[in-house]
């Protein structure tokens, strides 16, 4: 461990990604989602896998290689998901037929993202990455104060750490809104601790910068949008380190038994 982390008082962590197995989870919501849609507007089954393909991209997920664009909708709250998502179907479909309303394609998109929830169970598909819950333990263990700051629901959250059995180890929360530094110190708040006395950690190069600005130190983990296959020499700026996996993470502390 090169990096200086004596002064960290609090680790607040992302979610999806980080200890939560964004790919195994997500990828199959998105896919599902994407799929209803298609069904509930097209006419055609040429015209359901436009829509289909229409959706999964404005996503930006490749299918072919699973791999999602770090800066996309994938780490949005779910208005930015449902606007990605209606852009998309409407595009689709106004060009054979120019009548189409853009208020249609939120209702549709409304419809699939409630199927969806209905359908697919979060705590269910929810599924922890190796050795990511003992670190969270351990870090608990030595004192230090534990957040999540996550854009995805607020109920998801809990059911996801409820599932995982780490609901009482985390101080605080913060989810379902676009991730911002004034946010991050509002959660810094919730802690009783400075931002410059915390470490964000984190898949998302959003994130990074966030906290950065918020003042914090960073961790990149590369198990969830950014892959250790992936260049990630222009963010080098935005991480303090970086780890293959939360189960890496090394801050130099003791853990109390």
């Amino acid at each position: 461990m090169s990096e200086d982390f004596t002064n960290i008082e609090a680790v607040i962590l992302d979610k999806d990604g980080v200890f939560n197995d964004f790919h195994k989870v997500w990828l199959r919501i998105i896919a599902y989602r994407a799929q209803l849609i298609a069904e509930l507007s097209a006419e055609t089954s040429e015209n359901l896998v436009m829509i289909r393909t229409a959706c999964i991209r404005a996503m930006g997920v490749d299918e072919e290689d699973e791999t999602i664009d770090p800066y996309g909708p994938c780490s949005m709250p779910v208005d930015n998901v449902r606007l990605a998502l209606a852009t998309a179907l409407y595009i689709t479909m106004v060009e054979p037929e120019p009548a189409y309303q853009w208020s249609t394609a939120f209702d549709m998109i409304d419809k699939a993202i409630e199927l969806t929830n209905e359908e697919l169970s979060v705590a269910e598909l929810a599924e922890t990455f190796p050795g990511a819950l003992e670190k969270i333990k351990d870090l608990s263990r030595s004192g230090l104060k534990l957040a999540v700051f996550t854009s995805d629901s607020d109920e998801n959250t809990k059911i996801c750490l409820e599932k995982f059995q780490i609901a009482d180890l985390f101080k605080a929360s913060q989810a379902a809104e676009y991730k911002t530094a004034g946010l991050y110190k509002e959660l810094c708040g919730q802690l009783g601790v400075k931002p410059e006395n915390t470490l964000m950690v984190t898949d998302s190069p959003h994130d990074l910068r966030m906290a950065k600005e918020a003042g914090a130190k960073t961790a990149l983990v590369l198990t969830g949008i950014i892959r250790p296959e992936q260049n990630i020499s222009h963010m080098e700026d935005l991480f303090d380190v970086v780890y293959d996996s939360l189960a890496d993470l090394d801050l130099g502390v003791t853990i109390n038994s």
